[in-house]
């Protein structure tokens, strides 16, 4: 199993925090493969290239002397390519148009990419970082548009232009959002919405020339977003992994206290989801431990750090990506000692788990959600295209408790024995392979025995749906055989 650690720009920005960070990693030498170097510390998307110059400056020094120590794998995570949320906009203002969400409403701190002036700024970003001669280089996970600092993105004038061009149309930001929301324009959406993912693929492709400028032997790796939030990207790994030319991989997803443990069960799950739909190439799969914001045993025990990373190496992870340095200019080895002690000690077995399962594949019911969901799907009953996934309509993760209560799942739909639907996400599927799944065990909310019947396989399910109940309402046992036992 890989062992990669991310180093915040803070640890090595200055002689005094360097050499505290060295001390550190010699000290729990065995913990680390590989190092991940963030290059800024704010998550703003236009950082000054003047100012990223004089950290690439930095970061080349750092990686040769930790080369010289031993450390064979050292890169550089660019935090920020698109740019995550709304930080910095007042410091670093706004060099570029913002990417413009569905109700007009423009980002300070996330930029569109379909503008030279941008292009030419994250070209010069990447070679830049390239000719400090890390081992490989991350792109983190802010390329998207469902949300960064404002939701469904990007409208602004250039992609409104490029939409029209590529259908022949005229629309406005207002006629288009309008037109998206009547419930059948469903052809509309999925052009829209593959035009997000080809956004995507042409950065990717943009950022992998850029490197192959200064070094085609450079790897990158992608950063991705779980299924269970949106499918407006279209998640499009295949097409994305193969621009960036990239065999690395790196799912992501919430869980950064444990304050709910069992939200470490939903991580492991999404993780799953991410790398089970990863191309085949993609062979180096890194989870990562996020103990954001403070990196504090306080917010997250030594125990459930290491519950999480053997959970997710049972979901078929086979690298963990640790981000759990503080993010200020010292490593308090009185505080992460005891952590990385830990970590050492159970490395052996993380290892063996690895080798032990290389090959396998996982069993159990697959819970059901296409990356096509966006590009099929009606609305119903004066619900908005334009929302992140939640409740009963698009809820996905509501199936993971089953695993809490020891049914197994995977996110492999061709291993499993089974699958589990909920809400709308029939909605997602053709009829014929929704008939595939009917094939198998099937495990169906309500709300999806509607959506079956609605699609025309009422007669397949078993079931009819009745009158509604939400209010007043108990659950009481009967003394049908399948309760048996049951007080």
């Amino acid at each position: 199993m890989k062992v990669s650690q991310r180093v915040h720009y803070k640890q090595i920005c200055t002689d005094k925090a360097y050499e505290e960070l060295v001390a550190f990693l010699e000290k729990h030498r065995n913990c680390f493969d590989e190092l991940a170097i963030f290059d800024e510390y704010s998550h703003h998307g236009a950082v000054p290239l003047e100012d990223l110059q004089k950290n690439a400056d930095i970061i080349a020094v750092r990686i040769a002397d930790l080369k010289r120590r031993g450390f064979q794998n050292v890169g550089i995570d660019v935090h920020c390519t698109m740019g995550h949320i709304e930080e910095g906009h007042t410091i670093f203002g706004q060099p570029f148009q913002g990417v413009v969400g569905y109700r007009g409403d423009v980002s300070g701190a996330c930029f569109c990419n379909e503008y030279e002036d941008r292009k030419k700024f994250l070209w010069d970003k990447y070679v830049m970082y390239a000719k400090a001669k890390p081992d490989y280089i991350w792109v983190d996970d802010d390329v998207k548009y469902f949300w960064n600092g404002v939701k469904f993105t990007c409208f602004c004038p250039k992609c409104m232009e490029r939409f029209n061009r590529k259908m022949g149309t005229s629309y406005t930001r207002e006629t288009l959002v309008a037109e998206m929301e009547k419930p059948d324009a469903i052809a509309l959406r999925a052009a829209w919405t593959q035009d997000i993912c080809d956004r995507m693929t042409e950065l990717y492709t943009l950022l992998r020339q850029a490197v192959d400028s200064v070094d085609p032997s450079i790897p990158l790796g992608l950063q991705t977003q779980h299924q269970g939030w949106s499918s407006y990207n279209l998640m499009d790994f295949e097409s994305w992994f193969t621009a960036l030319r990239s065999n690395k991989g790196r799912p992501g997803e919430g869980f950064y206290n444990d304050r709910n443990p069992l939200g470490v069960v939903t991580k492991a799950l999404s993780c799953a989801r991410q790398a089970a739909e990863y191309p085949a190439f993609v062979t180096d799969v890194q989870y990562e431990v996020e103990n954001f914001p403070n990196y504090s045993l306080l917010q997250k025990s030594i125990r459930i750090n290491l519950d999480e990373i053997t959970l997710a190496i049972g979901q078929g992870m086979n690298g963990v990506l640790l981000n759990t340095f503080p993010a200020d200019d010292v490593v308090s080895v009185r505080e992460l000692d005891q952590l990385y002690n830990a970590y050492s000690v159970m490395r052996q077995d993380w290892d063996k788990m690895v080798a032990f399962a290389a090959g396998m594949h996982g069993w159990g019911f697959y819970p059901a959600v296409n990356r096509l969901y966006d590009t099929r799907r009606p609305l119903h009953d004066g619900e908005s295209f334009f929302k992140l996934y939640s409740g009963s309509r698009h809820g996905v993760t509501n199936t993971y408790p089953l695993a809490r209560i020891g049914i197994p799942l995977t996110m492999e739909p061709e291993h499993a024995c089974g699958a589990v639907f909920t809400g709308d996400l029939a909605d997602g599927f053709t009829k014929e392979e929704l008939l595939g799944f009917l094939k198998k065990s099937v495990i169906l909310d309500a709300a999806a025995a509607k959506a079956f019947i609605r699609r025309g396989l009422g007669e397949y399910i078993g079931v009819q749906v009745g009158q509604e109940y939400m209010d007043g309402v108990e659950e009481c046992f009967t003394d049908h055989p399948v309760n048996e036992g049951v007080v």
